[in-house]
C-alpha cells in the first residue's frame, strides 16, 4: 500500500490491528512496503496517543474497557486480557504441523492464533468463526471450510447444527478451543445452549482437544459446559493463574502450559513416573535455526512423558540471559540447557547455576 500520508498509514495500522490481532511489525512493514523502523517509529506516535500499546514484536489497540476487535458486521467490540492471549495462541501454535486439517472456534483468544499459520505450509482450517474464516483468508494461503448455519446475533459465527454434515467427510486433527469459563468441576463453558451443542458436536470426533483458556476465566462457570476435563489433551494459560491451579490440573491429568512474559513452562502427566524439570534458555526466538532447536527439545520432553519443560528466549542478549539464568534457578531446575553466543555471559551463568548448586 504505497502513497499514503504519515496520518494515513497510522490510521491504516489501528484498522488493522482491529481487524488482525497480533499482527507483527514485519508485516506492516510488508503490506504498507515500507521498512519495519518506519513502522516501530508509527507505533511509538501511536502509543504516545494512547491509540496502541506495544508488546513484543507487534502493539494491540488500547480502549478504556480493553482491547478492540470487530464483529462480523464492523461493529467493534472489546476484547481484554490481549497480552495474555497473544501469548497463548502464540504456544498454541506451536502445537501445529505441516499438512495438518485443524478447527478453529470463534473466539477471540484463538482468533490471535492466525498470525501464526502463516509459517506452516498445506493446513486446511475449518471453523465456524466469519471473523476467523475471514482473516484466515486475507492473511494466509490455507484453504478454509467454513461451517455453515444460523449466524449468531454478533454476527461473528455461525451457530445450530444446521452445518454439522461437513464434519463427516473431513479428517480434523485438532481443535482449539476456548470458552466463557474453565473450572476443574466443569471443564470448558459457554454462556449460551446453542453455542456450547455447536462445540460440542464440531469436537466429538477430533482426536486431540487444546483449550486455550487466560487466568481471568479460570475459576469461572457459564451456563453450559460443552468440553470436559478428561476430553482435553492439552490446555494453555497465562501466568496469572494461582500455583495451587497448576497441582490441581496435575491431579487431574490434564497436560498444562503456562505462558509467561518471559518463561513458558510445560507440566505433563505420566502416570506416577518421577518428574524432572529442565529450563531451556533459547538464543534467541526470531532465529528459525534456534527455533528448531526450541521445537526438538519441546518433541523430546513430549516423547519422554516426565519432564516439565521451562522456555525462555535470551534475545540475543548477554544481559538478558543472566536475567533468565536467576529466574531459572528460582524455578529451582533439575537441569539447565543454556543456548549462547556470548562466552563472557556464558561463564557468568555458569557461575551462577554452579554456586546455585
Amino acid at each position: 500500500m504505497k502513497g499514503l500520508t504519515i496520518f494515513e498509514r497510522r490510521q491504516n495500522i489501528l484498522r488493522l490491528l482491529a481487524e488482525q490481532p497480533g499482527l507483527r511489525v514485519g508485516d506492516m512493514a510488508t503490506y504498507f512496503d515500507v521498512s519495519e523502523g518506519t513502522i516501530r517509529n508509527d507505533l511509538n506516535a501511536l502509543e504516545e496517543d494512547n491509540r496502541l500499546r506495544r508488546v513484543r514484536g507487534g502493539a494491540v489497540l488500547v480502549s478504556p474497557a480493553g482491547l478492540l476487535t470487530f464483529t462480523g458486521n464492523g461493529q467493534p467490540t472489546v476484547t481484554t486480557e490481549a497480552d495474555s492471549k497473544e501469548r497463548i495462541a502464540r504456544w498454541a501454535a506451536e502445537t501445529i504441523e505441516d499438512g495438518d486439517t485443524i478447527l478453529l472456534d470463534a473466539s477471540s483468544t484463538v482468533q490471535f492464533m492466525i498470525p501464526y499459520l502463516k509459517s506452516f505450509e498445506r493446513l486446511t482450517i475449518v471453523t465456524n468463526g466469519l471473523v476467523t474464516a475471514r482473516q484466515v483468508a486475507r492473511t494466509t494461503d490455507h484453504p478454509v471450510v467454513l461451517i455453515g448455519g444460523v449466524v449468531s446475533r454478533a454476527g461473528n459465527a455461525t451457530t445450530s447444527l444446521l452445518g454439522l454434515d461437513i464434519m463427516e467427510t473431513l479428517h480434523v486433527r485438532t481443535a482449539y478451543v476456548s470458552g466463557v469459563g474453565f473450572a476443574l468441576q466443569t471443564g470448558l463453558t459457554e454462556r449460551n445452549i446453542e453455542e456450547a451443542q455447536l462445540k460440542r458436536a464440531l469436537v466429538a470426533h477430533i482426536p486431540r482437544l487444546v483449550a486455550l483458556v487466560d487466568a481471568s476465566k479460570i475459576g469461572a462457570v457459564g451456563a453450559v459446559p460443552f468440553l470436559a476435563n478428561d476430553q482435553i489433551s492439552h490446555l494453555f494459560t497465562d501466568s496469572g493463574v494461582e500455583p495451587e491451579f497448576i497441582e490441581q490440573m496435575r491431579q487431574a491429568r490434564v497436560n498444562l502450559t503456562v505462558c509467561g512474559e518471559n518463561t513458558v513452562r510445560s507440566f505433563r502427566v505420566d502416570g506416577d513416573t518421577p518428574t524432572f524439570t529442565i529450563g531451556f534458555a533459547n538464543e534467541s526466538e526470531t532465529l528459525p535455526f534456534a527455533v528448531d532447536v526450541r521445537r526438538s527439545l519441546e518433541r523430546a520432553a513430549v516423547d519422554a512423558g516426565n519432564v516439565d519443560l521451562v522456555v525462555a528466549d535470551n534475545q540475543l542478549s548477554g544481559e538478558k540471559a543472566l536475567e533468565v539464568a536467576d529466574r531459572l534457578i528460582q524455578r529451582q531446575i533439575d537441569l539447565a540447557i543454556e543456548y549462547q553466543i556470548d562466552y563472557k555471559a556464558g561463564n557468568l551463568i555458569m557461575d551462577k547455576f554452579q554456586q546455585a548448586g
